[in-house]
């Protein structure tokens, strides 16, 4: 393993990076464009607008002194990297694309952590009843600027909870998926003793699949356990305690006074699986070029292509590719939580179309853009199991000696607080400008129609982005005649808006920040 020690920035939203050579030579693919950690907090408190929501504070790059051992950064891969190096002398070689000041390089062994049977064997037997909690969103340092407070108001339990306004309560999810992304709390724990771990959190984005973290406390990954913790599929908001396969809860031992937990994004059990898929994409593409230089790319449907002469290899190909497909859909089967995954969906019919390839070979060309169309999913599902989302709300430090009590609201109390989301819309000012102008206000419509059904009005996060943007114009010394001119030049006409260029309509899946320039 190689750390290194080192004092550097992010340039234009990229990450400092660096590449090893090793005698001048590039050691292996992945020791090239290695990424470096920075860290960020939050410039100051959340404040809120004249409509009470809550606005992101900025967020600031610390400029300290690092130090980080080389992870991998490919997709399909995970953990630090190791590299072979003979005995005797070895030229290291350290190239940066940016600035860079490297204060020392240190080589060290592979990492060996104890389990938790050797771990928990030293514990002492106390029992503890003392108990902590915070909410998620107060984090102490992250990785990336991206990993940012969100606005939740699908459950009144997560708190703190407002039907009216935006609260920045839940940390997380699409903006922290990457692995590597990784975010720290600090714990203040009451007293010595054993205490649970549990995290209220929710993961609705990769349909029957978990999301994997690397938990670390003070800086070390406290037993072998902690290297990929499974956060299942969740729909909805649920409370988990970090346990073991049966069921029994980890305990951890701490002393009185500040710790600072990390959880970090990493691809976990799902690197078992990822370079075998990956592999699998490049495997179809071959066997659909081998196809198509025998057939053409415009196929003649009444021709009988006689691949067992044409392409000896295809039905060995095919053999082969089917039984890799069936051993990943096995793998991933295993992992499998809430349901069926789209992956294991796709896999299957891919399985079967290779099937029908073998069966009757002749029938190749009529099915050969079903393949290439099967192709180009199962590539896109590699991407997305690549990412780990997870939404976090609340993380709770509970001795051995107390039950972990889980928030939750029920069903009239969900309905209630939906029923008052809505009523609200009715009363909220989307207008931009300050309160008391004159001026009169842009109108732009954006659809609200999910709030019935998933309880968020995904258009209000997108007018409250908009109404940043001439906030900060008009406090920047704009004028309004400028700003008007500036927000329509941005617009297509919609040939439902009668009084364009007064009026705008916006898609609720249209990206608001694209509209406007960066500067």
């Amino acid at each position: 393993r190689l750390e290194l020690e080192y004092l550097a920035q992010s340039e234009q939203g990229q990450s400092p990076a660096v590449t090893i050579l090793l005698d001048g030579k590039l050691p292996f693919e992945q020791s090239g464009g290695l990424s470096l950690d920075t860290i960020w907090v939050d410039d100051g408190t959340a404040q809120a607008d004249s409509q009470g929501n809550a606005v992101h504070p900025p967020a600031r790059e610390e400029s300290r002194r690092l130090t980080m051992i080389l992870r991998d950064n490919s997709t399909v891969h995970d953990g630090e990297l190791l590299f072979a190096l003979p005995a005797g002398e070895t030229r290291i070689t350290v190239q940066s694309a940016g600035p860079l000041a490297l204060y020392g390089i240190r080589l060290l062994p592979p990492e060996t952590l104890l389990s938790y049977a050797q771990v928990s064997a030293g514990y002492p037997e106390i029992r503890t009843v003392a108990a902590w909690e915070t909410e998620a969103e107060n984090m102490l340092e992250r990785s990336d600027s991206a990993i940012r407070r969100q606005s939740d108001q699908s459950d009144p339990s997560v708190a703190p909870s407002n039907a009216r306004s935006l609260t920045l309560n839940t940390l997380g999810g699409e903006n922290w998926q990457q692995p590597g992304q990784w975010v720290s709390w600090r714990l203040e724990v009451p007293e010595d003793g054993l205490y649970t771990l549990s995290f209220r959190y929710r993961q609705d984005i990769i349909p029957g699949l978990p999301s994997f973290r690397q938990l670390k406390i003070d800086g070390e990954i406290p037993f072998s356990e902690m290297r990929m913790v499974a956060f299942p599929y969740s729909s909805d908001w649920r409370t988990m305690t970090l346990a073991d396969e049966q069921g029994a809860p980890y305990l951890f031992y701490l002393e009185q006074g500040s710790s600072v937990l990390t959880l970090s994004a990493t691809l976990g059990a799902k690197s078992e699986y990822l370079p075998e898929l990956q592999n699998a994409v490049y495997f179809m593409n071959e066997i659909y070029r081998d196809i198509i230089m025998v057939t053409g790319v415009s196929v003649d449907l009444n021709r009988d292509f006689q691949f067992e002469y044409e392409l000896p290899d295809l039905l060995p190909n095919l053999e082969k590719l089917r039984e890799q497909l069936e051993e990943i859909r096995r793998v991933i089967g295993t992992m499998q939580t809430g349901g069926g995954d789209e992956a294991s969906s796709v896999l299957g019919e891919i399985v079967r179309q290779v099937d029908g390839f073998l069966k009757r070979p002749s029938r190749i060309p009529q099915r050969l853009e079903r393949f290439r169309t099967n192709i180009s999913t199962l590539s896109d599902i590699l991407s997305d199991l690549q990412k780990q989302p997870l939404e976090l709300d609340q993380i709770l430090l509970v001795g051995n000696g107390s039950p972990v009590k889980a928030r939750h609201a029920n069903v009239l109390e969900k309905i209630w607080f939906r029923i008052q989301i809505l009523g609200y819309t009715f009363m909220q000012d989307y207008s931009f400008g300050e309160t008391g102008s004159q001026a009169e206000p842009l109108k732009v419509w954006i659809n609200t129609g999910d709030i019935l059904s998933s309880g968020v009005a995904s258009g209000r996060d997108q007018a409250q982005i908009l109404k940043t943007f001439p906030d900060g114009f008009v406090c920047n010394g704009g004028d309004p005649e400028s700003l008007q001119r500036l927000l329509i030049s941005g617009f297509v006409k919609d040939p439902a808006c009668h009084k364009f260029p007064f009026s705008a309509g916006i898609g609720c899946n249209d990206d608001i920040r694209d509209i406007f320039p960066t500067d």
